[in-house]
C-alpha cells in the first residue's frame, strides 16, 4: 500500500511538467513568453517612446533591445533555453526549446524542426 502511494505522489508531482513540456508545449511557451513581454513592455515603454520621439522613430531603438533581453531572462527559469544568442526574444516560439532533453526531441520532432536545436542559456 505504501509503494502504490508513493507512486501515485510522484506521479501527481510530475504531472505539471508533463503537461508544460510534453502535452502542450507550444502552448505554455506562448503564455509565458506573452506575460514575459507585457512585463517589460511596462517596464521600458515610456523609455522607448520617449527615444522614438526624439530620434524621429529610428528602426535601432535601445530600449526594443533591453525589452527583448528582459523576454529571455524572464522565459529561460520556466524550463525554456534559447537556441541562439543572436536571434530576438519575442514569442516566436522557434526562438525557444524545452530544456529537458527528452522534451526537446519530442518538441522537435513534433513540430517538424529540421535545424539542430542547440540551447544557449
Amino acid at each position: 500500500m505504501i509503494k502504490i502511494t508513493l507512486a501515485a505522489a510522484i506521479a501527481l508531482a510530475l504531472i505539471p511538467h508533463a503537461v508544460r513540456y510534453y502535452a502542450f508545449p507550444r502552448d505554455r511557451l506562448i503564455q509565458i513568453a506573452k506575460q514575459c513581454e507585457t512585463d517589460s513592455d511596462k517596464l521600458t515603454a515610456s523609455d522607448a517612446a520617449e527615444w522614438t520621439e526624439a530620434h524621429n522613430g529610428g528602426t535601432n531603438n535601445p530600449y526594443r533591445a533591453q525589452r527583448d533581453a528582459r523576454v529571455e531572462v524572464c522565459i529561460k527559469p520556466d524550463g525554456w533555453c534559447s537556441l541562439g544568442d543572436d536571434r530576438p526574444a519575442f514569442s516566436n516560439p522557434a526562438m525557444f526549446a524545452p530544456r529537458d532533453p527528452v522534451a526537446r526531441a519530442l518538441y522537435r520532432w513534433r513540430y517538424a524542426d529540421e535545424s539542430g536545436i542547440v540551447c544557449h542559456d
